[in-house]
């Protein structure tokens, strides 16, 4: 039996996903999937190995089949699983020629309408050829914040609350470091050289890179960053 039915973009962004055992939608642990084989497949174009058509994992198989613009994943025991190579290819085909009879030419689900009702007559396929079990018909559970936000939570990103990681709060932290020796060693000039006390308000100038370097560091955020919606998370 099939115990679970993916297609993704090439790039790794799920558009279609079944499961015989559960109808939870997209589960944290199936979007890592995902993003795992398709850098898997990335990594073997890169080789010049071809396409990777099978991954075994925890006593089951993954069965691929790469197209131009999705890949096909059926997820099967790991006994007989040739059984169901020809009907993954099969699948496969048909998702291909209605994509191309239709005239579509990227997958993005957000900016390309006709994608649901692509995805709708694939899921009646499935259905007519026994391939899904279930009764409810298939609904695009799929939220691109909850994908994003997985991404988010695997480099340590919180959306709004940190925008740097480790390496560049050292950065913030050496600089506010920096700024603080220079301040006392200005203080210290001005008070042997005997200069005038109106010398001791330049020092605000170190001061404040003193408290923006400490501030960012132990806040995580980058006030540039937050402005320009950049994170760098390394």
């Amino acid at each position: 039996m099939i115990t679970e039915i993916q297609v993704i973009q090439n790039s790794g962004v799920p558009i279609y996903h079944y499961n015989s055992i559960d109808d939870v939608g997209y589960t944290n642990e199936s979007l890592l999937q995902a993003s795992f084989i398709a850098a898997i497949n990335q990594f073997a174009l890169e080789l010049k190995k071809g396409t990777v058509q099978r991954i075994e994992l925890e006593n089951q198989y993954y069965l691929l089949q790469k197209e131009e613009l999705f890949t096909v994943i059926f997820l099967v025991p790991p006994k007989n699983e040739s059984e169901y190579l020809n009907e993954l290819k099969k699948v496969s085909n048909y998702l291909n020629e209605k994509i191309k009879n239709d005239n579509i030419i990227n997958l993005d689900i957000y900016s390309n309408k006709s994608i649901e009702q692509l995805l709708n007559d694939f899921d009646e396929y499935l259905r007519e050829n026994n391939l899904i079990k279930s009764e409810k018909k298939f609904e695009n559970k799929f939220n691109k914040n909850q994908f994003l936000d997985l991404m988010y939570k695997s480099v340590g990103y919180v959306p709004g609350e940190c925008n740097i990681g480790k390496t560049e709060r050292m950065k913030r932290l050496i600089i506010g470091l920096i700024m603080l020796l220079i301040s006392i060693v200005a203080y210290g000039v001005i008070l042997l050289q005997g200069l005038s006390s109106s010398y001791i308000f330049l020092l605000i100038l170190p001061n404040i890179g003193v408290f923006v370097g400490f501030y960012q560091y132990k806040a995580k955020f980058c006030i540039y960053n937050g402005f320009n919606e950049i994170y760098v998370m390394e």
